[in-house]
């Protein structure tokens, strides 16, 4: 029996009534009096009292107001406490133990590692009142406000489109338009062999899913265990008609994304993952082959709280979710949810995890993200802004009008794209993110469910391995940015599945000397193109590459173009070209720093039949990091 979960809502008001007697009978029943009750008055051992100062998080409030109030925002549920028994008062008295209280149970959690109580103040003690009454009793475990959390898209009205919407027919990478960020992740390189696997599941907690949008209706997960609205429990895993995923705000069997302030978050992160791709429609995920498992958090049309998400994240995980995308975030130091998340991980033998860093620009990384059992996620400039192509790094305010910047710092782990990004859009069924009506995707929160789509992909290609292989892995072969290695402005670096998939520098394990042969006919416009990449960082990294070689061979004598186009500006990769397979002799090079503007290296030459020509790929200095297409042509 997995986790079920109660909720006092009046489709289940008689099954309440029954709980709330049984609740205030059990102590009768099992002789507690109220002087041995583990949370009455005068039962706590004060000489083992542990440390009962309020998070600092809560200074500073006034008594009785409620939920807290930062920049006119509630930070966290009015009313409500989160508490966790010591395991002896969990053993001994369960949920019997508030019943002494002023608090009513409205939701209880019955997590792998404990028991989560959500419950509503009823006597008007302000929240942290109760939160100091609860924290000064020695059966208590945990007690925390109900902290609330706000998904993480930085809303953007773009003046034009910065795309062309229809595929140029070249290299994505070479031009600017609708679909920029899976190509120059390397994603589009990859399709040919396998968009993902079906068996890859990606949970989004988040506002639900429209599942009926047109680029998203094939890729939903559905619970084939679950026999459709039957009202049945088919599967017996504490939820009723769940054949689709599951609603963890209203407690039901509906996780359909719908209209509010947030305009439909859940579903742009659903798309961005595993849109369907070749259906003619729309866009294209970057797991297309993969599937989404819809959980609805979203409170208030808006904000979550950390009691919705916890249930979220049992429900994502004992229900076969690989990966868990999350783009929401707290400031506040919360000991439950962390807890949660360090169960769900359990040691790299759950689910992947990835959160977003916050747009906050600060080094304070947000809460699920900050902890050590989640991979938090920050956000790179886009492709280009304003039809210009741009340098990637981190995104700051002030810089062509942006106001908001992605958080960074030690807490940080990775990079996605967090600007200008096409998704889906959950108003209609065919309704885009596009970039004219309905704005494009931004914030921390594109950029998490870019790099879970990775990560997607990833598994798809590497099943079977442990949570931390592909943790590592991720973080490993990420484009290195900023300065080399880890740092707090982009972490590892910004996602590459091309690397993640290819593993280690491919000219290693090939014959002849590590050439890569490019043989070019004898036809005029006869054009050869190979996608490869460059890893030059800490020797320590296993996937470190600096050099790459290529054997070009031409069937016929006359002028020949090598093109090396850079697929992350601002990394800098030169050539060099050879007469001979010792490489003593250059008849050519082309070198200098490649940015935005300079984005290609080019070296032309008169080739003649039949000779071999070596030409080397290499990087000029540690912490470049790219894809690249290499490209030979006779004009």
């Amino acid at each position: 029996m997995k986790t079920k979960v109660e909720w006092l809502y009046p489709a289940r008001f008689l099954h309440n009534v029954f709980f709330t007697i049984l609740l205030i009978a059990l102590p009768l029943v099992i002789g507690c009096s109220a002087g041995d009750h583990p949370l009455a008055p005068g039962s706590s051992d004060a000489g083992s009292a542990r440390d009962v100062g309020l998070d600092s998080t809560l200074s500073g409030i006034e008594p009785g107001t409620g939920a807290g109030i930062v920049n006119g925002k509630p930070t966290y549920m009015p009313n409500e406490v989160m508490a966790v028994l010591t395991d002896t008062a969990q053993t001994s008295h369960g949920s019997s133990a508030f019943s002494l209280l002023p608090l009513n149970i409205i939701q209880t959690i019955n997590s792998h590692w404990a028991t989560i109580y959500r419950l509503a103040i009823m006597d008007g003690s302000s929240v942290e009142q109760m939160v100091s009454k609860l924290r000064q009793d020695s059966n208590v475990r945990i007690a925390e406000p109900n902290y609330i959390l706000n998904f993480l898209e930085a809303p953007y009205n773009p003046y034009d489109p910065m795309w062309n919407p229809s595929d140029p027919g070249n290299d994505p990478r070479n031009e600017m338009y609708a679909q920029w960020g899976p190509a120059k992740l390397g994603a589009s390189i990859l399709w040919n062999k396998s968009k993902g696997s079906s068996n890859v599941v990606v949970a989004v907690i988040d506002t639900g899913v429209r599942r009926t949008h047109e680029d998203l209706i094939n890729n939903i997960w559905i619970n084939e265990d679950e026999i459709q609205d039957n009202g049945i429990d088919d599967d017996n895993n504490g939820y009723i008609d769940d054949w689709w995923g599951w609603n963890c705000f209203e407690g039901n069997n509906n996780p359909f994304d719908v209209n509010g302030s947030n305009y439909y978050h859940g579903t742009g992160c659903a798309g961005v993952i595993a849109a369907t791709q070749d259906n003619g429609k729309g866009i294209s995920g970057i797991a297309p082959g993969c599937k989404v498992m819809a959980i609805r958090a979203d409170m208030n049309d808006g904000p979550t709280c950390e009691a919705t998400v916890c249930e979220a994240l049992n429900y994502a995980k004992d229900n076969g979710a690989d990966i868990i995308s999350m783009s929401f975030g707290v400031i506040y130091a919360t000991e439950i949810l962390d807890l949660q998340c360090a169960d769900i991980w359990d040691n790299g033998n759950g689910p992947l995890m990835l959160a977003s860093a916050g747009n906050d620009n600060n080094t304070n990384v947000l809460a699920p993200a900050r902890y050590d059992s989640v991979i938090a996620v920050g956000a790179t400039v886009p492709w280009s802004y304003g039809g210009v192509p741009v340098d990637e790094g981190r995104i700051q305010p002030g810089w062509n009008g942006w106001w908001w910047g992605s958080t960074y710092g030690p807490k940080l782990h990775i990079m996605g794209f967090g600007e200008r990004t096409y998704s889906t859009f959950g108003s209609g069924d065919d309704q885009y993110w596009d970039g004219v009506n309905h704005q494009f995707f931004n914030g921390t929160s594109c950029a998490c469910p870019t790099a879970a789509g990775v990560m997607a992909l990833i598994m798809s290609f590497h099943p079977g391995h442990t949570g931390q292989w592909y943790w590592d892995r991720i973080e490993q072969t990420s484009d290195d940015l900023d300065v080399p290695g880890f740092d707090d402005q982009t972490g590892w670096g910004r996602v590459n599945v091309f690397r993640a998939v290819r593993g280690s520098d491919y000219f290693k394990s090939l014959n002849f000397y590590g050439f890569v042969v490019l043989r070019l006919g004898k036809a005029a416009g006869e054009t050869v193109t190979h996608y490869e990449s460059i890893h030059d960082v800490a020797e320590s990294n296993p996937f470190c590459d600096t050099v790459d070689l290529y054997n070009i061979i031409s069937e016929a004598t006359g002028p020949i173009t090598i093109n090396l186009d850079i697929f992350t500006w601002g990394e800098n990769l030169d050539m060099a070209l050879y007469s001979d397979p010792l490489m003593t002799n250059m008849i050519s090079s082309s070198t200098g720093p490649n940015h935005a503007d300079s984005s290609f290296e080019q070296i032309s030459f008169d080739g003649v039949a039949g000779m071999m020509y070596v030409l080397k790929v290499y990087s000029p200095a540690l912490g470049n990091s790219t894809t690249y297409g290499l490209t030979v042509e006779r004009p």
